[in-house]
């Protein structure tokens, strides 16, 4: 089935339309029409054309071929097709086929482009300069593919897949473009933990692992984003920042009590004995993940496991903060340029640590005026980087059942000595419960402000006069209604679907001595209405959040395992999502979700995680006791085999667009001894059930052998 069904442009209608030959035999009675347009074709700089290898037969007796073109007109005609005019000619013929692979005219798309593009890894080799055709080809209709979609009123994935994560996953996170995932993992006998880094959408193994740290006890409450650090040299590397809560034992003396802790889910829990919490944060360098990840080293082949052992340690610990009071959803992100570790330490706490170095600063949130004496418990935070503050969600009162309030509160900025600042609330926003109910499970979605230190296709598209303007952010709850009749046991309360609450940026400019400048900035006063979406009894409502597309899937209200089975996936409808003020216009049309079939092959019995992409509708869904994750993609994207060459067939061109032939920055030495040696002890080394990856670098890294940024808070 074709990508799209569509109709020929205008432009190509004024010339007649012509039929690949794949072969013309020497002695065949062709015309001397058709030699000519063999002949006449004016090769394309840089040996783009193979004429050879591209023989024409007319369909009509008149010889006018639009192959007899030059190709500096043609490229000119291409100039006012868009991106479905280029698909539609991709089909015309095989010279065509070949001319449509070509970069520079999707790269064209890239500059003249009017919807988001999905993000990219902030280094040189995603610059415009060194994206590959095949590449830029993807950055477009996948951006093209994902907004038509998600407009009509058929949403299905346009393609299925999978992969083997050599482990079980508990819980993942896909990056912003769906190039990386991270994941937290165990082996079949839940005995080994650790954190593992895929590279996704790899030209010769669809995902291949390339990291992975262990941990002693189960990673929970995972984030993940494109941060920079510096490091002891004072110069900035690029990376994946990576962040995980995890439990211990607070007394040596419980470790032999026979409990697994690891077994606890990563909501609230009563353990039998005192625990305490660690937020640990590790950095992993793009620059490595882009050296295995490269398709000129094939995955698991000797030069591939020669460059991984050259490798330094993948991970470096950038903070280490541990306490005796429970820890929630850590926000990862940057304010003014320095990366930021922000971790809510329950009920009233935040904790601030610039992950270059230094200590760290807390914020108590102060209670507020008509509550002096009650308890404010933090649900969720997330940084808002372009006005250096938090956003944060609390509670009021008795769990599920006081008010909830959102709040902003200034960052605090790192000092000499650790310190603790009681701060009141810069604004605030209360949610009254007689009106929504009382509110659980609450999270925010990210702002999407890329990383300051971007060195991508986007920091060349981007207006250098302003700053990238962020997305709308929203908030998303469970609402719960209490039951006047408790006959129901212990769980006197019952779902009654969702509850999502809307922060658009405001804009804003300033004209001064040193000329314009505008800046964005989220506030209470520029909030949409909140949208409620109702629920059969019976069921639950979660949430794949995204500030622009949502999905949402049900499970049933009694099903409280781990891995419950998943009744329906749907896309959310928003029709005030676009901006305030459409917000407003469109304040009494309801919230609706769109029913997404499911490929049959896909059990939903059981789902242990999901994690979802918004930018390029990506869906990853893991099954219990498996080490298969299944992969659903909204958008389309051109395909390749497994060699890497183009689908449905290879195209004909010289100095293919599609690999990127920069010399990489690796070391082409022979192996020293040491190397040879530490390479032979390994091969007669056992794995680990869940080890079967040449990664750990050849040893896996640990974090918890922490560095001189350990922080101990009581």
């Amino acid at each position: 089935m074709p990508f799209l069904d569509f109709t020929y442009s205008s432009v190509l209608r004024a010339f007649p339309l012509v039929r690949p030959a794949r072969s013309i035999s020497s002695h065949s009675s062709g015309s001397a029409d058709d030699q000519d347009v063999i002949e006449g074709v004016d090769s394309i700089p840089g040996n783009f054309y193979r004429r050879a290898q591209h023989p024409i037969a007319s369909i009509t007796p008149s010889g006018g071929h639009i192959q007899r073109i030059p190709a500096e007109l043609l490229y000119e005609i291409a100039d006012h097709l868009d991106v479905f005019d280029i698909l539609r000619l991709r089909q015309v013929s095989l010279l065509f086929y070949d001319f449509t692979h070509h970069g520079n005219i999707w790269k064209r798309f890239l500059r003249e482009a009017r919807i988001p593009l999905p993000p990219l890894p902030p280094t040189t080799r995603h610059s415009l300069d060194r994206l590959t055709s095949i590449e830029a080809e993807s950055l477009v209709t996948r951006a093209y593919s994902i907004h038509k979609l998600w407009e009509s009123d058929r949403v299905h994935p346009y393609s299925q897949w999978q992969f083997p994560a050599h482990t079980q996953v508990l819980s993942m996170v896909i990056l912003p473009g769906g190039k990386y995932m991270v994941a937290s993992v165990t082996d079949d006998r839940k005995y080994h933990y650790g954190i593992m880094v895929y590279v996704m959408d790899h030209r010769l193994g669809g995902c291949v692992p390339l990291a992975k740290a262990t941990t002693a006890t189960k990673a929970f409450n995972l984030q993940a984003k494109y941060m920079p650090f510096r490091n002891e040299q004072g110069i900035a590397e690029r990376g994946i920042t990576i962040s995980f809560v995890r439990r211990d034992f607070m007394y040596r003396a419980h470790r032999d009590c026979g409990i697994d802790i690891s077994q606890y889910s990563g909501d609230a829990i009563d353990p039998e004995v005192p625990l305490k919490y660690e937020c640990v944060t590790l950095h992993i360098s793009l620059r490595q993940l882009e050296i295995l990840g490269d398709p000129r080293f094939p995955p698991n082949s000797e030069e591939f496991l020669r460059h991984a052992r050259r490798q330094r340690r993948p991970f470096k610990t950038l903070a280490l903060i541990r306490t005796k009071s429970v820890l929630g959803v850590p926000s990862l992100d940057e304010i003014d340029g320095v990366p930021y570790l922000a971790v809510p330490k329950l009920p009233d706490r935040i904790i601030f640590k610039n992950l270059n170095g230094g200590p760290a600063s807390i914020l108590h949130c102060n209670n507020t005026e008509p509550y002096p004496d009650t308890q404010h418990t933090i649900k969720a935070i997330r940084l808002l980087p372009c006005q250096n503050q938090v956003l944060v969600v609390r509670e009021v009162g008795t769990p599920r059942e006081g008010e909830h309030i959102l709040e902003l509160y200034d960052v605090i900025p790192p000092g000499d000595d650790p310190a603790e600042h009681s701060r009141d609330a810069v604004d605030m926003e209360w949610l009254e419960n007689d009106t929504i109910g009382t509110l659980d499970n609450i999270q925010i979605s990210d702002h999407g402000i890329p990383t300051a230190l971007d060195s991508s296709v986007h920091a060349a598209l981007r207006n250098p006069h302003e700053p990238p303007a962020p997305h709308a952010v929203t908030v998303w709850a469970h609402r719960l209604e209490r039951f006047a009749d408790t006959r129901r046991g212990m769980h006197p309360y019952g779902y009654t679907g969702l509850l999502r609450v809307i922060l658009y940026p405001r804009r804003s400019e300033q004209h001064g001595p040193a000329g314009r400048s505008v800046s964005y900035r989220y506030s209470f006063d520029h909030m949409g209405p909140l949208r409620a979406i109702p629920l059969t009894a019976g069921y639950v409502l979660h949430a794949l959040v995204g500030s622009q597309r949502s999905l949402v899937y049900m499970t049933h209200e009694g099903d409280l395992r781990d891995a419950p089975r998943v009744r329906g996936l749907r896309r959310f409808c928003d029709p005030g999502l676009v901006s305030f003020e459409e917000a407003e216009r469109r304040v009494n049309q309801e919230c609706f979700t769109k029913r997404i079939k499911i490929p049959k092959d896909i059990d939903l019995s059981e789902v242990v995680a999901m994690a979802w992409d918004q930018s390029v509708g990506r869906l990853c869904i893991a099954e219990w006791m498996s080490d298969v994750v299944h992969v659903l993609d909204f958008s389309h994207a051109p395909k390749q085999d497994k060699e890497g060459k183009r689908l449905p067939m290879p195209h004909a061109l010289e100095n293919n667009p599609d690999v990127d032939m920069t010399p990489l920055d690796v070391q082409t030495q022979p192996e020293t001894e040491e190397e040879l040696r530490r390479r032979e002890a390994l091969a007669y080394c056992p794995d680990l059930p869940w080890s079967r990856l040449i990664e750990q670098w050849m040893r896996p890294s640990n974090p918890d052998r922490y560095e001189h940024t350990d922080l101990l808070i009581d």
